[in-house]
Parts: C-alpha cells; sequence; structure tokens
C-alpha cells in the first residue's frame, strides 16, 4: 500500500535574480512521498526530480561556483598587475609626439643615431 501522498518543506530563500529587479526571485524546497525533490522558482517555473536529478544539479552548481571563483581570482589578479605596472612605469611629462617617450620618438633610419645606441 503506498502511503498517502505528503510533502515536506525544506527551505525558503529569495535569491538575486537580474529579471526580478530588486524583488529577487523567491525559491522553495520541498520533499515528498513520492521521493521527488520539488524546487520552485518563483511562481511560474517547478523542477520535480529524484535524487540523481538532485546530484546532477549539484555537482552543475557546484563547479558553477569553482569556475566563478576563478574567474574573480584571475580579475584581481589583473588589477593588482595593472596597479603594479603602473607603479613601476609612471606616467612621463617628456611625451613627444603621440604620447612616445623620447626613446621612442628617435628616428632609426637617421644614419647620425642608427650607430649610436646611448643617443636612441
Amino acid at each position: 500500500m503506498n502511503p498517502a501522498y505528503e510533502r515536506f518543506h525544506i527551505m525558503d530563500v529569495n535569491i538575486d535574480d537580474e529579471a526580478s529587479g530588486r524583488e529577487g526571485l523567491d525559491v522553495s524546497v520541498y520533499v515528498d512521498t513520492h521521493e521527488k525533490i520539488n524546487v520552485q522558482l518563483g511562481s511560474s517555473m517547478t523542477i520535480r526530480t529524484d535524487l540523481n536529478g538532485l546530484m546532477d544539479l549539484r555537482d552543475i552548481f557546484h563547479r558553477a561556483a569553482v569556475k566563478l571563483d576563478e574567474v574573480h581570482s584571475y580579475n584581481k589578479t589583473c588589477e593588482k598587475l595593472d596597479r603594479v605596472t603602473e607603479e613601476m612605469n609612471p606616467p612621463s611629462g617628456n611625451r613627444g609626439e603621440g604620447g612616445m617617450s623620447d626613446a621612442q620618438c628617435v628616428d632609426v633610419f637617421d644614419m647620425n643615431l642608427s650607430n649610436d645606441p646611448l643617443r636612441w
């Protein structure tokens, strides 16, 4: 005999969702006596899956979290490198035409300068 259908509330959470605006998206999770997991996303969508589907979703979200952390770390590293580069190469007030330094403005085809690296 099958037991009567019953649904057990697990948790409600409101997540940031760009489509929902400031109100966010309400997410509710339930487990029922048919051994299914019910994930309600707002008032218009429900995911109803078994334990295997739940584990797949968990794996997907875990991989996404790891990748998001990698992207965040990469962006922070790039910002730090940009700051270090600016500190090591401060803008010079002695810029020639087009924002080039004196060394970059040398005409390498000028025969007087081409053999004299000290004057580059």
